[in-house]
């Protein structure tokens, strides 16, 4: 799983996309599907905050803190239902390539 704060700093999204800062019935669909959890980790006397998510959690955050990235997702998603695949895979190879990359790099460091 993704720790949504980990993206949250990775990406220098502003205070107001912290995941905590995420109040909408799509997070809460995704916490009672189990494909996000919001936990804590003790780090020495520190106590750090996660939000766990899976790619598809991920995915539903990223259209949430970017308007671009979520009308990729309805132009690639619009693409596919009109039949057009390749259109729809060069649309998300393109804009996801970048941001998953970035997630990957922070889920293999241990940031999970």
């Amino acid at each position: 799983m993704y720790d949504l704060n980990d993206i949250h700093q990775a990406f220098k999204l502003p205070k107001t996309k912290q995941p905590s800062q995420w109040r909408h019935r799509i997070r809460d669909k995704l916490t009672l599907t189990a494909k996000m959890q919001v936990g804590a980790t003790q780090q020495g006397t520190r106590q750090i905050y996660h939000t766990w998510a899976t790619q598809e959690a991920l995915y539903a955050y990223a259209m949430w803190c970017d308007v671009d990235f979520y009308m990729a997702v309805v132009e690639a998603f619009t693409a596919l239902t009109n039949g057009d695949i390749e259109e729809a895979q060069e649309i998300a190879q393109t804009v996801v390539s970048v941001h998953e990359q970035r997630a990957t790099e922070l889920y293999l460091q241990g940031h999970h």
